[in-house]
């Protein structure tokens, strides 16, 4: 009787452990923004690094479901941005793949072409972000906000757990000739840092419900953030916190279930970090 009960909980253990392994599929976003935060030494290499270690991620889940059985997906997504030469929709599709929309016979291919091509549409892809461009002045800002608000709610599915990792400085720079909005104190853009700046008590007065960041009215389902790069653009102190306090506020308030901000540090330091946070 006692072996019996030992061969049924160690079957059990197993079906538990396939259940996990056959759960619910995940959908890999990296959100770029390719604005003059590229200008900083190494950062296109340090992106690079860490969208291969989302992918990395990708390839070890689709693995672990033996490929066939996969539906995961990763995406790139670059936010807008204002003027650029080069076609972000040709990127974003070569730096696309779904496998629950492939064939079977036609996954494994599909993912080891992926793997093999990833690195040389990326170094292309920074390539034209960078190209004829030496200081700020030369960069259209990219419009984070617009991103999550237009864009994101089309690229997350209910069905799928959602990771979005974002690789940017911190900030919502764009162009402020545009389209910036305004909600008394609330903003779209990196007014609301500009603001509580040169506040002593920023820490109490983001509190209020009435300063930080716009929320965007919508639903994200199922949605883990990562912010990853953060790099502080003003040498003050409490520069990096009041970032990071702005972030978390904002995916708050928009009901991401689990996020994590990032300062930029040393890359082996950074992309443990963001690996740690895939898991």
């Amino acid at each position: 009787m006692k072996f019996i009960l030992m061969l049924l909980l160690f079957w059990l253990g197993g079906f538990s452990t396939l259940l996990a392994q056959t759960g619910q599929p995940t959908n890999y976003i990296v959100l770029l923004d390719l604005s003059d935060r590229l200008l900083q030494q190494d950062q296109s290499s340090r992106d690079i690094a860490l969208i291969q270690k989302v992918f990395d991620a990708f390839e070890k889940k689709v693995r672990r479901k033996m490929i066939i059985n996969s539906k995961d997906r990763f995406r790139i997504a670059i936010a807008p941005q204002l003027g650029v030469s080069y076609r972000t929709d040709t990127y974003m599709n070569d730096l696309y793949l779904d496998m629950s929309a492939e064939k079977i016979g036609d996954k494994r291919t599909k993912l080891e072409q992926m793997k093999a091509n990833l690195p040389t549409h990326l170094k292309s892809l920074y390539a034209d972000a960078l190209r004829g461009k030496k200081k700020s002045g030369d960069f259209a800002g990219c419009d984070l906000w617009q991103y999550v608000n237009e864009h994101l709610p089309t690229d997350l599915d209910d069905t799928y757990s959602n990771v979005l990792v974002v690789l940017n400085d911190g900030y919502f720079d764009f162009q402020k000739n545009t389209h910036p909005l305004r909600q008394g104190n609330r903003f779209t853009d990196s007014s609301v840092h500009d603001r509580l700046r040169k506040d002593r008590n920023w820490r109490q007065t983001i509190k209020n419900p009435q300063e930080g960041l716009i929320p965007v009215a919508k639903k994200f389902p199922h949605l883990s953030v990562c912010v990853s790069e953060i790099h502080p653009k003003f040498d003050q102190l409490e520069e990096a916190e009041l970032v990071i306090a702005i972030w978390q506020k904002w995916l708050t308030e928009m009901k991401v279930y689990r996020q994590a901000c990032h300062q930029q540090g040393a890359l082996a330091k950074s992309k443990s970090m963001l690996g740690d946070f895939l898991k």
